[in-house]
């Protein structure tokens, strides 16, 4: 007789393979503890029969859980669930841009699943600066199959995309040189361009973010100009406002600075949010381009993987930079995804982030009534509020145990804009209720 289980099994809606989806949606329902850790789950035909789909394809999607340690199988007795462990802080943290915690169990399989393979020759030995062959080659091959068709040749492996993005802005500027970027910035931006002693000025913005008319306006005042002038844009998701450019944006961006003869830095650390088929900028003017990117918003913070693409007569130059502002990334991260580029980890996890961050953005655009939500997943979404609001909210959220961005500020004028909201760090139940706090104050 078939064994039967209290649990209803489902297929997921999303893309990938029949074993992918179903993989899924029994990950969903293991982290939102519909099926408790511990919890025995049907045998391999008993689901089958009730899916109306192939051993085999069950067989696949409980093998798939268990490289992401979400389930564990005892020969001889069934597959049992892991579960995922919660989070006990009282506060819930709003301020930190992290992907939900879905790859916990994975990182942690991958982990013990290294340390038995692991040799003295991996750590022992200084890497390329640029970071080992094989590892830029699987990286490579994974962007060139999901965004952005490059070679192991053309990357430099950074340790985390904050070390990528500041050896571009030193490598498109010297120092004393002009860096025009959105008026609402990536806050690390000013601090990176701080340091080197690089000028930040912003550019009036958009429901797309850059608005090319006074980005043109203002190359034309700025060049030429001592330790030269460089455009730094984050086309999709920008951070703080979510924004998104289309490929009509995405264009005139990239033909405005060809006649101009300025740089571009392209910020796509959240790339794994963009609309599927839109182009990077990096596409459409390869020869000025300096394209950064990294793994922390696809997969887990911890994995400090950055990385950089730029026009080859720069990259001498970019190597030389990398000395002086950081090391080489560490080699335990790209052993960690090779082994997932391998076993299908990453494809599986991406998709799964994603369709969380959707997820989450819904139920933010939801319970804040957001006019213009983003359209895409991403992990934050932006309040456009009066000063005396922004300031008030993020005060009285963290007396209440919500912590929100500092209210964020344009570099035009030093006004006080509003506020960004990260959706990813806390649980989704968790998250729900902060966000009814947050619109409560408002």
């Amino acid at each position: 007789m078939l064994q039967r289980s209290n649990w209803q099994p489902r297929i997921g809606d999303g893309p990938g393979l029949l074993h992918e989806r179903l993989a899924a949606a029994v990950a969903d329902d293991i982290i939102a503890q519909v099926i408790c850790g511990g919890a025995r789950l049907p045998a391999h035909r008993d689901l089958a029969y009730r899916l109306k789909i192939g051993v085999g394809s069950v067989t696949k999607a409980y093998a798939l859980l268990g490289r992401q340690g979400l389930v564990r199988s005892d020969k001889g007795r069934a597959t049992f669930a892991v579960g995922v462990p919660q989070s006990r802080s009282e506060l819930t943290d709003l301020s930190v841009n992290v992907p939900p915690r879905i790859a916990d169990r994975l990182l942690a399989a991958t982990m013990y699943e290294l340390a038995e393979r692991i040799d003295g020759d991996t750590f022992g030995l200084n890497p390329p600066l640029e970071g080992e062959y094989a590892h830029r080659a699987t990286i490579a091959a994974w962007l060139s199959g999901a965004r952005l068709k490059t070679s192991a040749d053309e990357l430099i492996l950074c340790s985390g995309a904050r070390h990528a993005l500041a050896v571009a802005l030193r490598t498109a500027c010297e120092p004393d040189g002009l860096v025009l970027t959105e008026d609402l910035p990536f806050p690390e931006a000013t601090h990176i361009c701080r340091a080197a002693n690089l000028r930040l000025e912003g550019i009036t913005m958009d429901p797309e973010g850059m608005d090319p008319h006074a980005l043109e306006r203002k190359l034309k005042l700025a060049r030429p100009r001592r330790g030269g002038c460089a455009v730094y844009v984050t086309p999709t998701a920008q951070n703080p406002t979510g924004c998104c450019m289309s490929i009509a944006r995405r264009t005139a961006i990239a033909e405005i600075c060809r006649a101009a003869d300025a740089l571009i830095i392209e910020d796509d650390v959240y790339a794994i949010f963009g609309e599927p088929g839109l182009p990077t900028i990096r596409e459409l003017a390869p020869e000025r381009t300096l394209y950064v990117g990294g793994l922390s918003k696809t997969f887990t913070p911890g994995l400090r993987i950055g990385f950089l693409i730029c026009p080859e007569r720069l990259r001498s130059t970019a190597l030389t930079i990398m000395t002086s502002i950081g090391s080489a990334v560490a080699p335990l991260s790209c052993l960690i995804v090779d082994r997932w580029f391998a076993n299908g980890g990453a494809t599986h996890l991406s998709t799964r982030v994603r369709a969380e961050a959707g997820r989450r953005v819904k139920l933010a655009a939801e319970v804040l009534d957001l006019k213009s939500p983003t359209p895409n997943p991403a992990l934050h979404v932006f309040l456009f509020l009066s000063p005396a609001a922004a300031l008030a909210t993020a005060k009285q959220a963290l007396a209440l145990g919500v912590r929100v961005t500092h209210p964020a500020t344009t570099l035009q004028s030093g006004a006080i804009r509003g506020i960004r909201l990260c959706l990813g760090a806390p649980p989704i139940e968790q998250l729900e209720r902060a966000l009814r706090l947050v619109r409560s104050l408002l």
